[in-house]
């Protein structure tokens, strides 16, 4: 038997991708997701989108999330005549019976516009691109995680300049099956403009790693060590005048 559980979702929503890496790492509250980091891909805009999964004999093998969104999103001003369509296909070769868990292969798309009014001069009228690879595998206790993505952008920081990089993050719970601590951390390499020479002055690296505990359902804390990374140790923070900035942060989160 097939099943797919469909759903019409519209107003302002979660994008195809961000919410649902979000939920994929479980831990939101400590870190941004790669594209949503690096390229401006936020989480919510005001859209219509339909999603879900599709299952064969109790199994989910694919999930799906295709959306048409304004271009400005939930916190800027809305000024295009244009709307930006996005979609994500996850891809589940062997089936799983828990969403998000598994082997995975999972591939996004995004074709948006410059959010400028249609009277604004017509070099400021270009498309955006954005496309993300990701490989993930996560234990049906969610108990491990191991993910590896490519992220690659067209215009996203301005016409004519393209983007790109990859990440792996990764999430492993200490101790038993019902044990509250998880250790997690994500790697992420990126270059903003790899188009020209002065590339290598922009090109970086962030590390978020840290501890959660989980005291109940509700309520999440956690301790994260973050640092950016400049590849080319001679470009210095204009702050610190160092290649390194590096952040102790205490992170809470709260469910209801």
């Amino acid at each position: 038997k097939s099943i797919s559980e469909g759903k019409l979702t519209f107003g302002q929503t979660q994008n195809s991708l961000t919410d649902w890496e979000e939920g994929l790492t479980g831990h939101r509250y400590t870190y941004k997701m790669p594209m949503d980091y690096s390229s401006g891909l936020s989480s919510t805009y005001a859209g219509i989108k339909v999603h879900g999964p599709v299952k064969f004999n109790s199994k989910e093998y694919v999930d799906y999330d295709f959306g048409v969104y304004t271009n400005g999103a939930y916190k800027t001003t809305e000024l295009s005549g244009t709307k930006q369509f996005m979609g994500r296909a996850t891809w589940y070769p062997l089936g799983t019976k828990v969403d998000r868990t598994g082997l995975g292969l999972t591939i996004f798309g995004d074709v948006a516009f410059a959010n400028v009014a249609p009277s604004a001069a017509i070099a400021s009228h270009y498309a955006i691109d954005r496309t993300v690879l990701i490989g993930h595998y996560q234990t049906a206790g969610k108990g491990y995680l191991i993910t590896g993505q490519y992220d690659l952008s067209h215009n996203d920081k301005g016409n004519g300049i393209n983007s790109n990089g990859y990440a792996i993050e990764g999430n492993a719970r200490l101790g038993g099956t019902k044990s509250p601590f998880h250790a997690f951390g994500i790697y992420q390499y990126y270059e903003p403009n790899t188009n020209t020479a002065s590339n290598d002055s922009t090109k970086y690296s962030r590390t978020v790693g840290g501890l959660a505990y989980k005291f109940n359902k509700n309520l999440d804390i956690s301790l994260a060590d973050s640092n950016y990374h400049y590849i080319n140790s001679t470009v210095k923070n204009v702050s610190t005048g160092k290649a390194d900035t590096n952040v102790v942060s205490v992170f809470t989160q709260y469910n209801f």
